[in-house]
């Protein structure tokens, strides 16, 4: 993305959202730049919806935003949801956990609810004692497979929701 712009005479600042917060958006709101490119906006973000006021162009990239309506690149996550539930019951397991990401980042959501479709295409309910939701991280992972793992009947395979 850097070289691309570049190419075109653009400079490119990269800035990580951890949350709402004034000061570390208004460089980007002060309208001292031509366009943003978001990652990983969580649903309840408000940048997208100051950038739209503001006439900024922005593109979300890796996850939508859920206040507005804006370009984007995206993987189709809930199809990656649905194959990965496929893969399992057609290996035959019937007792399938979830580690979750966050119900704030459209990737966690739109994975559950393709992993969902497909086991109940199969007759299969995911339970609430199947699911272990954390944030994506190593740590949260450790944490929900313990959570799955510690149970009278541990599911016989889990599908983690983050990359």
């Amino acid at each position: 993305i850097h070289d691309a712009l570049a190419g075109r005479g653009y400079r490119m600042v990269l800035m990580a959202e951890r949350e709402d917060d004034d000061a570390a958006y208004s460089p980007l709101l002060d309208r001292s730049v031509d366009g943003v490119l978001l990652t990983t906006t969580r649903r309840e973000s408000t940048m997208p919806f100051e950038l739209q006021q503001r006439g900024i162009p922005m593109v979300m990239l890796n996850r939508i935003g859920g206040i507005v309506a804006a370009d984007s690149v995206v993987a189709d996550n809930l199809q990656a949801g649905r194959v990965a539930a496929q893969m399992l019951v057609s290996a035959g397991h019937k007792e399938i956990g979830l580690i979750a990401g966050p119900a704030a980042a459209s990737t966690s959501t739109d994975r559950e609810a393709g992993i969902r479709e497909a086991l109940a295409d199969s007759d299969i309910t995911l339970r609430s004692s199947q699911v272990a939701r954390g944030w994506f991280g190593h740590d949260s992972g450790v944490a929900g497979m313990r959570k799955l793992m510690a149970q009278e009947r541990p599911p016989s395979a889990a599908i983690c929701i983050s990359d």
